[in-house]
């Protein structure tokens, strides 16, 4: 850092370049030096400015966050090439959202999607399905799909899967290995080679489990690889872009009239868009409280979402609510060392003592199920919310009290929630997010009530049916397959 400070004014690019470098080694407080430097040769530099209040998410550092808010949304999309990640982690405006994505799209994608329409118009006997993702590891996207991937009808369907991202000791790529039809190790392959390669295998279906998320490759899809492209899962918003047909939704995350927010048609699925997996497993370990450095008495509220989706909103209202419920402590996920001297300072400017901010540290996934049970309530993030943690925290048996937002990824917890049954846990203003948190914490007995219902309701409602969700999700795919034929 002291060397770019020094030796190369003027290079903003540059730094740009060294801070997304760092960025992708989660070395957050250098990708923020770099971004901050890029900013200070050129103060106009809008994408290095809205990086920097990215990384500035990433460390908790909130000095500068509803200043950033509204520069973002001065922020003219249409002349700058800002990642359209940068803008979901920090805005929940869909608007905004599309115009960056569909800006990327025209500077950084403009290619022509070449054609395919033959290969769905030939007569096969199944229909060939080709899933792209660097996440075919012990990832979340992974543990979403993993289940769902062993009951794919191989009587209708072909899989194919296109890793970005090899690992050969790694059990859940394994799965998913034996699982498709093919598998191609495509890390080490250009975009180029990997377009072939899915042509040869003449995919009728192209998914994207990725769009702008790390590692995603969306230069295959601009070119085209399958006369159907469709974006699921791993981005929740727009990509913005004319080659991408379809976007999988349902009616909570995409309602109706929101539509005009998305550049891709919109193809819902009954219940909700989320995949789940049945059949992961609770650790029968006993986990104790004082295992895992919690008190034994007092409320015990959690939220082990990634520490970016923290602002100072949510933490307002959750630092309000341990000073109003005595002997109640905060559980969350240990972030980077950063960001946890960010929260715990944080918690002190709050009047909170920082001994009742609890970090919990990575466990194996039995055990991380089980340990939910220490916890009374999960309170959701605002702005951006629990997504595949949300899954795990209401498989394990622990209500999540969320708020409902605009954008795709502010209204996940709200689709899930409506699949469980459980409406009860969605508000629709910060103000109704704390009296909820509030009445609950009061009433030990209505959260009792809430968890012997959510426990009933894992079984008879259909957030957590795979078998029910797959079939659904392949009667969507057969559907655009023969809506184009």
């Amino acid at each position: 850092i002291q060397s770019l400070n020094s030796e190369l004014d003027g290079s903003e690019d540059f730094c740009l370049r060294a801070g997304m470098f760092f960025s992708r080694l989660n070395n957050f407080i250098y990708s923020y030096e770099c971004f901050s430097l890029a900013t200070k040769i050129d103060p106009s530099f809008e994408t290095a400015l809205v990086e920097k209040f990215n990384a500035m998410r990433e460390l908790c550092d909130w000095k500068e966050f509803y200043n950033s808010k509204k520069i973002i949304q001065k922020v003219m999309f249409e002349n700058s090439l800002i990642q359209p990640f940068s803008i979901l982690n920090q805005q929940d405006d869909p608007i905004s959202q599309k115009l960056s994505a569909e800006n990327f799209v025209k500077k950084d994608l403009n290619f022509k999607r070449e054609k395919m329409d033959e290969l769905v118009k030939e007569n096969s006997k199944k229909i060939r399905i080709g899933y792209f993702s660097a996440d075919f590891l012990d990832h979340p996207v992974s543990r979403l799909i993993s289940k769902m991937f062993t009951l794919h009808d191989k009587n209708k369907f072909e899989i194919f899967c296109y890793s970005f991202k090899a690992k050969e000791d790694c059990k859940v790529q394994k799965l998913f290995i034996e699982n498709s039809n093919s598998f191609i190790n495509a890390e080490k392959l250009s975009d180029r080679e990997i377009i072939e390669i899915a042509r040869k295998d003449k995919i009728q279906i192209a998914i994207d489990l990725m769009g702008y998320t790390k590692g995603g490759r969306p230069k295959i899809f601009s070119t085209g690889v399958a006369p159907i492209q469709i974006n699921y899962l791993g981005y929740p918003s727009t990509t913005g872009a004319s080659y991408m047909d379809y976007i999988i939704a349902d009616e909570i995350v995409i309602p109706q009239n929101y539509e005009k927010y998305y550049t891709e048609k919109v193809l819902r699925l009954p219940n909700t868009f989320m995949p789940t997996d049945d059949s992961q497993k609770v650790s029968k370990r006993f986990i104790t409280k004082t295992e895992m450095g919690l008190p034994e008495k007092g409320l015990v509220f959690c939220s082990f979402n990634r520490c970016s989706k923290i602002c100072p909103d949510v933490f307002d209202i959750w630092m309000e609510i341990l000073l109003e419920i005595e002997g109640s402590v905060l559980w969350l996920s240990r972030p980077n060392k950063w960001a946890e001297k960010n929260l715990i300072q944080e918690a002190k400017n709050r009047r909170v003592n920082p001994s009742r901010i609890i970090f919990a540290d990575i466990m194996k996934m039995e055990e991380y199920y089980k340990r939910h049970h220490l916890a009374d309530l999960c309170l959701d993030t605002l702005g951006y919310n629990s997504h595949a943690t949300a899954v795990d925290c209401l498989w394990s048996g622990l209500p999540l009290i969320t708020k409902i937002g605009k954008g795709f990824q502010a209204r996940v917890a709200a689709s899930l929630l409506t699949a469980l049954g459980m409406e009860e846990l969605i508000t629709e203003s910060n103000l109704e997010y704390k009296n909820l948190i509030l009445k609950l914490a009061k009433d030990p007995i209505y959260i009792s009530n809430l968890k012997t219902k959510l426990k009933k309701n894992l079984t008879e409602k259909p957030l957590f049916n795979t078998l029910k969700y797959i079939r659904n999700f392949e009667d969507a795919l057969t559907k655009v397959y023969f809506d184009l034929k």
